[in-house]
């Protein structure tokens, strides 16, 4: 799973990198920054590069304006907010817009890795930073990282050969 960085992608990387490192941010989790002021690890990065693109317009949650740059295309046209993922030029500014294929032939970016070990794993902003810094150096994600998503998709799939994913258990 090598990836290759520009150097002004490497560059926004380690920004990125470092910001997680020494913010004194709270994390949270599902969206980039929730009304409470907490933010997920993309939304730190957001925060860096355009603080003032914030509003709050939908779901309880802060949104990032791209009116200017980076809006993304979907059945309505083109969407002016983001509260779960980067702008696209945002997100290709820090290559995370590359599309990898899993083991099991499925697609996905390096942005929705990032947003799957800061929501559904569980890791630390520092951790997080760590795993950044991996792919700074050596052009790819570390084994750890690897390991704890395929656990996480193999989790998800026995759910859903199990039959009871997204049903919910009621008490009597």
């Amino acid at each position: 799973m090598k990836i290759l960085f520009k150097d002004e992608q490497k560059n926004e990387l380690i920004k990125w990198s470092h910001e997680l490192r020494t913010t004194q941010k709270s994390q949270g989790r599902g969206c980039l920054r929730t009304y409470d002021n907490e933010f997920c690890c993309l939304g730190v990065y957001a925060d860096i590069i355009h603080p003032e693109r914030w509003s709050s317009v939908s779901n309880n949650n802060w949104n990032i304006r791209s009116d200017v740059e980076g809006g993304f295309e979907n059945m309505f046209g083109s969407s002016l907010y983001h509260d779960v993922d980067l702008p696209d030029l945002w997100a290709e500014r820090l290559g995370l817009d590359k599309t990898l294929v899993l083991e099991d032939n499925s697609l996905t970016s390096v942005q929705a890795i990032f947003i799957e070990l800061n929501d559904d794993v569980g890791w630390s902003f520092s951790q997080i930073a760590d795993e950044i810094d991996c792919l700074v150096e050596r052009g790819w994600f570390s084994d750890e990282c690897i390991e704890n998503l395929f656990t996480k998709v193999l989790s998800v799939k026995f759910k859903e050969n199990d039959g009871t994913e997204g049903k919910e258990e009621f008490q009597s």
